[in-house]
């Protein structure tokens, strides 16, 4: 039977007070039981004899108090004594004794009775003082022990480590937590010794070297504490390792952010070194023409500017926002890109091969970021090939009526380009390959790696709308699958800037806007050479002069946005309110057509990327001029 509760919700005793009173002398039975009734507590009374041994336990936890006459220390009475304590966990123990000796004290407080009086000594008001400090000082003890089982319980479940160490460094309690931390068994750490120096309260960084050997960065606070009534420390440890690299990580994004804004600079300059080189060497070819070597040389000069240009272009696709640069392309030609790169960075020990299955390989999508994407996949399959082996990068065609999905994302019905990309090294285990996509996770400890390669790649197939298996046993080799979706490319459309007649004018009028001289000077030329009136400005500030002192003789401005299209805003729109008619071409070899396009809508005409050819800067104004041209064609 449950025992009922002693102390009522407002802290007052209970109205009626069930008391179970051993004693075997009649008349201090009765004594006890005149003196329990005589006060102003209430009590129901039940009495047992010591002899009926079985029955005073049977009865003991049916009650709110227990009044036990012990002759303490006698060897029978300690075992009774005991037994009773066990019985009733949850009642209070009031022990009479005959004398008050520092023996008997010291027992009554070894088994846990609340309080003890001595025979001689009692009266009324002692016994009912006696009643209401044992139950008060039981329900204290209760609801400490209630806390201390509550506190154990939360420090056994946190997310952070947490041990306990007595004065001599020996770990005496270890939550699961502090398990994972160390790599170990809970168990294990009991009773270890365990170095800890720390000052009080004060959180310090170390390193832990876990049981499999791999280094855990943990912040560790250390607390003087109590545990099972002996002082000690406790140590708290937050794991703090993937926080460290993602802060490393941090670091060197914003090296690559600076990277950026420098390579975008260098794009803008690099472009305006190869813009007049492409301008010019058509017309010195034409000059030259009865010329054969000098034809050749022309030929070879423009084939490395070309070049050049496609270089900047690369560079560009890099820093640019990867949603600004998506394109269709062929997923074919990034698979062949990617297998002269990665046969630099493999051992002769291990070959790269690669097979096309269907001719449906076109993807929307960036090319150098799916570059990086497939590289990634392929130094995963080399690195688990330490004793050689072959790398085969294969090209198919996948049709699903329901899609599918996977632990690593999903797929919606549809076509979608698959290269699946095996390896024959030594596979991955079962219980890492739920976690090889996830960020910083590494199966090489031994290495200075950031686990960084398939997270990353998972990313980029994940931005492009696709997804990214894998299969793998141990010793059998890992084959992933990558799933793209499918683009049917568009029937081609001739362009305009493609015919064989290049455009001439008519002697309009246009202003060329480029803070960078040669680039002026070059456009002019052209311009004039086919038939334009041209006037230049080297400054923002001067080409408005211009134009407001012309009085609409303008037919067009050629206007370089440089690095931000928000800081040409203010210029368009004083352009447009001085002649509304004028129409403006806009060129940058930094910027997108796309940013272009979001940051300054309907007010271009139209947008060239550096570098350009003369051709297509000719059709374009053409174009312009006879409203021929789409907005930002």
């Amino acid at each position: 039977m449950k025992p009922a509760t002693m102390i009522e919700n407002s802290g007052k005793l209970k109205s009626l007070l069930r008391i179970l009173l051993i004693e075997h002398h009649p008349n201090c039975l009765q004594m006890l039981r005149d003196l329990l009734t005589s006060g102003p507590i209430q009590t129901e009374i039940t009495t047992v004899g010591r002899s009926i041994f079985s029955e005073a336990l049977s009865c003991a936890d049916e009650h709110d108090l227990i009044i036990a006459d012990l002759e303490l220390p006698e060897t029978e009475d300690l075992e009774f004594a005991d037994s009773l304590r066990q019985r009733a966990t949850l009642t209070p123990i009031i022990v009479l004794i005959d004398r008050d000796t520092e023996a008997a004290r010291n027992e009554a407080i070894r088994i846990g009775v609340q309080d003890f009086l001595v025979k001689e000594l009692l009266n009324s008001e002692v016994v009912h003082r006696s009643v209401r400090y044992s139950i008060e000082l039981h329900r204290c003890r209760k609801q400490h022990n209630d806390c201390e089982t509550q506190i154990r319980r939360i420090i056994e479940n946190t997310g952070d480590a947490i041990i306990t160490v007595d004065r001599r460094g020996i770990i005496i309690f270890a939550n699961s937590s502090a398990g994972l931390l160390f790599g170990r068994e809970q168990d294990e750490l009991i009773n270890k010794e365990i170095g800890l120096t720390a000052t009080n309260g004060k959180i310090d960084e170390l390193e832990i070297i876990r049981g499999d050997g791999r280094i855990a960065v943990a912040e560790m606070q250390l607390i003087e504490s109590m545990w099972d009534g002996e002082p000690a420390f406790m140590a708290s440890f937050t794991d703090v390792t993937k926080r460290d690299k993602i802060g490393e990580h941090f670091v060197r994004s914003q090296h690559i952010g600076n990277f950026a804004r420098a390579a975008g600079v260098m794009v803008h300059d690099l472009n305006n070194v190869l813009t007049p080189i492409l301008h010019w060497i058509p017309k010195l070819k034409t000059m030259n023409s009865a010329d054969p070597a000098a034809v050749k040389f022309c030929n070879t000069i423009y084939t490395s500017a070309r070049r050049g240009q496609e270089i900047v272009e690369q560079i560009r696709e890099f820093i640019r926002d990867p949603r600004d640069s998506e394109q269709l392309l062929s997923i074919s030609e990034v698979i062949e890109d990617v297998k002269e790169m990665i046969a630099n960075m493999l051992p002769a020990s291990i070959t790269i091969k690669s097979q096309v299955r269907s001719d449906s390989d076109q993807i929307r999508g960036n090319s150098i970021q799916l570059r990086q994407a497939l590289c990634n996949l392929c130094l995963n399959a080399r690195d688990a090939m330490s004793d050689g082996g072959i790398i085969a990068v294969d090209l198919d065609t996948k049709d699903t009526d329901t899609g599918f999905a996977t632990p690593h994302g999903s797929i919606e019905p549809g076509s979608f380009v698959m290269v699946t990309i095996t390896d024959t090294g030594s596979g991955i285990s079962s219980t890492h390959i739920d976690n090889i996509f996830e960020p910083f996770f590494t199966t090489h400890a031994d290495r200075e790696e950031a686990g960084l390669g398939l997270s990353t790649a998972a990313s980029i197939i994940r931005f492009h709308g696709g997804l990214i298996t894998v299969k793998s046993e141990i010793g059998s080799g890992s084959e992933f699958k990558v799933y793209l979706p499918a683009i049917v490319p568009p029937s081609p459309e001739p362009y305009a800037g493609t015919t064989i007649s290049i455009p001439k004018g008519t002697m309009e009028s246009v202003l060329v806007v480029d803070e960078d001289v040669t680039v002026c000077e070059i456009m002019k030329v052209t311009l004039e050479q086919c038939g334009y009136r041209v006037v230049i400005a080297n400054d923002k500030a001067d080409a408005v002069a211009l134009i407001a002192h012309a009085g609409g003789k303008f037919s067009a401005v050629i206007i370089d946005i440089e690095t931000s299209a928000v800081a040409i805003e203010s210029m368009i729109s004083a352009i447009n309110s001085l002649n509304s008619n004028l129409r403006i071409i806009g060129i940058s070899g930094n910027l997108t057509r796309e940013t272009i396009s979001a940051a300054i809508p309907q007010q271009i005409d139209v947008f060239l990327e550096k570098p350009f050819s003369t051709e297509t800067l000719l059709n374009v104004l053409d174009g312009v001029l006879s409203n021929n041209c789409d907005q930002l064609a």
